[in-house]
């Protein structure tokens, strides 16, 4: 067991439990400088693990303004989270926030972006729509579109501004 005094400044300095900052001590022979390091390498692994696990549960958020809506959907893992009044509160939250987002820009918008990705797949009937969303990437407007066909999961995402594919993926074991 590493030194009491030890475990409680490392808890203070990272935010960690006191097991895990134990944990980190003992591997790291009471060096505090590597026992911070330890914890921030078991962090990002945790934080790896945590990222594959699908949150398939959440809520739609809904807010109207004048003529203005927005709708927003936040995901979860678990249907635990999406009662809770906190989760349910930023949902709402962000459903407000996103009706005072500037939409003067020219976009394609999201019709001409699935027609885009139809287009480009050589697809015209059997399709199966699973999302369209707009977002943000490297400060890059764009439309994520994804959808199914004969067995074949479809991934675009194409520029919002200029209708260009960015990248595009197909599962063909889906």
């Amino acid at each position: 067991m590493a030194d009491l005094a030890l475990i409680k400044k490392l808890r203070e300095a990272t935010g960690c439990g006191i097991a895990d900052c134990n944990k980190a001590l003992v591997a790291c022979n009471d060096n505090f400088e590597d026992a911070v390091d330890w914890l921030r390498k078991k962090g990002l692994s945790s934080a790896a693990k945590k990222s594959s696990r699908n949150a398939t549960e959440g809520l739609i958020g809904i807010a109207i303004e004048g003529n203005k809506a927005s709708i927003v959907e936040v995901n979860s893992e678990t249907d635990f989270v999406a009662r809770n009044d906190k989760f349910q509160e930023l949902v709402l939250n962000c459903a407000k926030a996103s009706l005072n987002i500037n939409n003067s820009n020219n976009y394609i918008g999201s019709d001409k972006a699935k027609d885009i990705a139809l287009n480009h797949s050589g697809i015209s009937d059997n399709v199966i729509w699973k999302r369209t969303e707009f977002d943000l990437e490297n400060n890059i407007p764009i439309y994520e579109v994804e959808f199914y066909c004969n067995n074949m999961e479809y991934n675009y995402e194409i520029n919002a501004i200029n209708g260009n594919i960015i990248k595009y993926e197909i599962d063909r074991d889906y």
